[in-house]
C-alpha cells in the first residue's frame, strides 16, 4: 500500500508541489504488471490542481497468438488516443504499444494558461516517478499528433519527432 506518510512515497511528488494520488499510483504500479489488465490510463489534474488522478482507464483485449497482441494492442492504442481527444484539459497518459510504454503530456488546444503552467511544472515529476518503466515520451496537443503511422517510426529508431527526452 502506498502512503502520504511513507518516506517513499514523497519522491512521488512532482516539482510544483502535485502530487500523484494514492490511487494513482496503485493504478500505475498494476498497470506496469506484465499480468494486469490495463491498456492505458489516463490522469488530470483536480478542479483544486491539488493532485493528479486516474481519468480513464482502458481494459486489455484477449489474445491467442503473438499477431493478435499486436492487433489488440494497437486497438489499445487507437482507445488510448480516443480516450485523450475527449480530454478538454492537460493531461497525462501512459500506453503499451508494440512491447513498449508510451508516456504522452496532453496539451489540448484552448487549454488555460494555468493548465499549461501546472502541466509544464509537473511533468518530470510524474515521469520520475513512474521510474525507467517508460519506454518514450510525447507531447500531443490533437490526434493527429499521435497517429500511428507517425508512432511506431518513433518507437522503432529513438528519439525524433514530436518526442522529448
Amino acid at each position: 500500500m502506498i502512503s502520504s506518510t511513507n518516506p517513499a512515497f514523497l519522491h512521488k511528488m512532482v516539482f510544483s508541489g502535485i502530487r500523484m494520488n494514492n490511487e494513482a499510483m496503485e493504478a500505475y504500479e498494476n498497470f506496469k504488471s506484465p499480468h494486469s489488465s490495463i491498456s492505458f490510463l489516463t490522469f488530470k489534474f483536480t478542479d483544486d490542481f491539488g493532485e493528479i488522478i486516474v481519468a480513464n482507464q482502458g481494459n486489455k483485449h484477449h489474445s491467442e497468438t503473438r499477431a493478435d497482441q499486436d492487433i489488440n494492442t494497437e486497438k489499445s492504442y487507437n482507445e488510448f488516443v480516443q480516450a485523450l481527444s475527449l480530454m478538454k484539459e492537460s493531461a497525462y497518459g501512459v500506453c503499451h504499444l508494440h512491447h513498449k510504454t508510451i508516456f504522452v503530456s496532453w496539451l489540448p488546444e484552448g487549454c488555460s494558461a494555468k493548465q499549461k503552467m501546472f502541466l509544464a511544472s509537473s511533468q518530470e515529476g510524474v515521469v520520475n516517478s513512474m521510474g525507467s518503466y517508460i519506454s518514450k515520451r510525447l507531447r500531443a496537443s490533437s490526434i493527429a499528433d499521435l497517429e500511428m503511422e507517425d508512432i511506431l517510426p518513433v518507437l522503432n529508431k529513438g528519439n525524433v519527432g514530436r518526442v522529448f527526452a
